[in-house]
């Protein structure tokens, strides 16, 4: 007797391909009537050879489009990278954004309810970089950084390949002789276990710690190049230290530094909306784990963040304890909305929250409008349905759509912070230049200052936003005034210069401000140096322990000395939307007033013309001479130099020296590095073995021997405009060797005319 053909739900399931929604039903039917065959003795039943046929219809089928579905990957190296390459925009117009949209659902990738909100209603367009990383992070992962390397590179290769620029840098992978990913990784929780005492099983814990991890290679100029590893340990518990290293293509950690943990170095509200979208998205069973979350990540803690202050005084209680409905809540703010403003139009719900208040709970509904950018919010009695407020949303914390007016009022009282009244409130960058009048240079500001600048920043970045990467790091920070426990700014300072460890002179002039940090109060000193850069150390205001000490480089932002690390960390970690200032008024063509002016001869522009420079293009430009020439622009072409100063809008019509191209009757530019070439090897002759000795070991070498091997030429060529006629190139040799690399030996002044040497012009044009 033949065997009965047997097919159990729990069997067939596992077998299935990933298959469309609109699928799921007709297999569930069919695998429904077998849910009880299971269950059965064998020989009692034995399925019918019509549902073997349909079964097998239909995995067919389903296998068929299941091979049409693709991943986020996928659609954008098959789908999104060729329509990119097809013009030179930068962005997507709505258009192609609609047919994108289409193909997506064609090919079943998941798009969470933000990204399609924005593909939807994108009027002015998407930056199509930014759109293909949304696209890739539902693959991939939220954060580029956390990718595998294999993905980083080819994505930073895909975007060149397109024409677009990659945010992440010139990512790359290891070649022979390099360490792996994975020996990178081991080389980093070995030094941080030994070094801090970190639990390397922690350190690997995606619950605990964020791995970002990229591998770049910096093209400093055509006569350098360098790789390093990047590596940011990103701690998600606020008990936990945080780490930034970089290591060499060989595995020897260059740079290695900790970071305290801080209650609001990274709340739970960003944990959650790496799972759950943007807030808008949330339903109230989210807010309410998120909540609980924030405040076990802070208890015992003193909260400075405004954000986490509202959230954690907020309660979202369930929707089906009150008897006024999201929709109904919608449908009365949307008819407040109609009454106070008619001439509104397309007006949309962009989120509505159940808030817990007295006497009842209330809904808080966000509403857009055509032309008005942040919207309005209002708030609607859960229990009666009656319209209790209407108001437009003020620019400034994520809390503010989220939380009651009466919590967010309390929040800022208790902050400290200034709750601002009208629009008319100044920008920050106004109460910066306000202060700065007023009170003089930062160095000079006493701390009550400090906290009155605080306050009055905070309140115009409520308004405004922060403007700045600056002044968002000011905004983070917290000033404070000296308790009587505390130690009085000499103190303070002599304590950081003894900590100092001979790092800083005696009777250097420091910079001291006090700062807060979580419970803990801060001094932090800083003495400059005499390059520009100088010593900065952190120290407990209370017992005045030295918590850190570090090098600050003149490069260093020039908010550094003034706000903890952490805080221009987390600015830097945000990127801010600021809106451009306007523009002077360009040619037809898009470039600056001054091309083809006679400041310069018709043959000069002409050459320069030849770039294809547009005036919207440069960052491409930019992309595109980084790539082949290196990221120091000195020794890039000398079109590339001159295009990039027409670029800007500073240029004075007086302005008497100005960057070119020689003319074909001049010397050209090998000639002239030839001619400056002999001119250093003449010098480089008539030096004794003192002063040869001395340059190099200012340059960090072992041997007067290769001074020579690592002086490259820079050149730069220059129009003396009153003259018209005065044509000058500038070669400056650089050192290239890594221990000082882009220090000027020599600089060399040629006669692009007659080809002779000159000496150094009364006002020597920069290179």
């Amino acid at each position: 007797m033949k065997r009965p053909v047997i097919l159990r739900q729990e069997t067939l399931q596992p077998m299935l391909p990933d298959i469309p929604p609109a699928f799921c039903e007709q297999m569930r039917a069919l695998t429904g009537s077998l849910a009880q065959q299971g269950k059965e003795p064998v020989m009692q039943r034995k399925i019918s050879i019509g549902l073997v046929a349909a079964l097998v219809a239909l995995l067919i089928t389903m296998g068929a489009l299941a091979a049409a579905l693709l991943s986020g990957k996928d659609f954008v190296e098959q789908e999104l990278a060729p329509r990119a390459a097809q013009n030179e925009s930068d962005k997507w117009t709505q258009a192609e954004l609609d047919v994108i949209l289409s193909s997506a659902q064609e090919h079943g990738i998941e798009m969470p309810a933000s990204l399609l909100e924005e593909l939807r209603n994108a009027e002015d367009g998407l930056y199509k970089e930014e759109l293909m990383r949304d696209f890739l992070r539902t693959s991939l992962g939220y954060y580029p950084s956390t990718w595998s390397i294999e993905d980083q590179a080819w994505y930073h290769n895909l975007l060149l390949s397109v024409g677009l620029d990659s945010p992440m840098g010139n990512c790359v992978l290891p070649a022979e002789g390099e360490i792996s990913q994975d020996e990178a990784v081991a080389i980093v929780h070995a030094h941080l276990a030994q070094t801090y005492g970190a639990d390397p099983a922690q350190l690997a814990d995606p619950a605990q710690y964020r791995q970002n991890m990229t591998y770049r290679e910096t093209r400093h100029s055509v006569y350098y190049t360098e790789r390093h590893w990047y590596v940011w340990l990103e701690a998600l518990d606020g008990d936990l230290q945080s780490f930034e290293l970089t290591l060499s293509p060989q595995g020897e950690i260059l740079t290695c530094e900790s970071f305290a943990p801080a209650a609001d170095s990274l709340p739970a509200y960003d944990v959650y909306s790496e799972q759950y979208g943007d807030f808008s998205q949330w339903t109230q069973d989210v807010w309410q784990a998120m909540v609980e979350a924030l405040r076990a990540q802070n208890e015992g803690r003193t909260v400075a963040n405004i954000n986490s202050l509202c959230f954690m005084q907020s309660r979202y209680p369930d929707e089906a304890d009150w008897p006024v409905s999201r929709e109904t809540a919608w449908q009365t703010a949307l008819s407040a909305m109609a009454d106070a403003f008619p001439q509104a139009e397309d007006v949309s719900l962009a989120s509505a929250v159940l808030l817990d208040a007295l006497p009842n709970a209330l809904w808080k509904v966000w509403l857009h409008a055509q032309d008005d950018a942040s919207g309005h919010l209002a708030e609607v009695d859960a229990a009666t349905g009656e319209l209790l407020s209407l108001q437009p949303r003020v620019h400034g914390y994520l809390c503010v759509p989220y939380v009651s007016d009466d919590t967010l009022n309390r929040c800022f009282t208790q902050s400290g912070l200034l709750l601002p009244e009208s629009e008319e409130q100044p920008s920050p960058t106004e109460v910066t230049e306000r202060f700065l009048r007023e009170h003089g240079e930062r160095a000079q500001w006493s701390e009550e200052t400090w906290v009155a600048y605080g306050a009055a920043l905070n309140a115009a970045a409520a308004v405004h936003g922060p403007q700045t990467e600056e002044l968002y790091a000011y905004a983070l920070q917290r000033y404070g005034l000296p308790d009587e426990e505390a130690l009085p700014r000499e103190e303070a300072v002599a304590a950081a210069l003894a900590g100092a460890d001979g790092q800083a002179a005696d009777g250097q002039e420091a910079l001291a401000v006090y700062l807060l940090d979580g419970d803990t109060a801060l001094w932090q000193v800083t003495f400059p140096g005499p390059d520009g850069g100088g010593t900065m150390v952190v120290l407990n205001a209370h017992s005045g322990e030295v918590l850190r000490t570090a090098p600050w480089g003149a490069q260093d932002a020039a908010c550094l000395p003034y706000v903890l690390s952490s805080s221009l960390e987390q600015a830097r970690a945000r990127p801010l939307a600021t809106v451009p200032p306007p523009q002077p008024t360009r040619r037809p063509d898009g470039r600056r007033w001054i091309w083809y002016s006679e400041l310069m001869p018709q043959e000069t522009w002409d050459k320069l013309g030849a770039v294809q420079y547009r005036g919207d293009n440069i960052d491409v430009l930019q992309a595109q001479w980084t790539e082949a020439f290196g990221s120091d622009g000195l020794f890039w072409p000398l079109e590339a130099k001159a295009v990039l100063y027409y670029q800007h809008d500073s240029i004075e019509p007086d302005v008497t020296v100005l960057p070119g191209v020689p003319l074909d009757t001049d010397v050209q530019e090998e000639e002239a590095k030839a001619i400056a070439a002999q001119a250093l090897r003449e010098t480089w002759d008539g030096m004794d073995e003192d002063d040869r000795r001395e340059l190099a070991d200012s340059l960090g070498l072992s041997g007067q021997d290769a001074v020579l091997e690592t002086l490259q030429p820079s050149v730069s060529f220059w129009y003396n405009t009153p003259q018209m006629g005065m044509r000058i190139y500038r070669i400056d040799f650089l050192c290239v060797a890594p221990t000082a690399y882009g220090v000027p030996v020599l600089s060399v002044w040629v006669d692009a005319a007659s080809g002779d040497t000159l000496p150094a012009p009364e006002t020597a044009p920069n290179g």
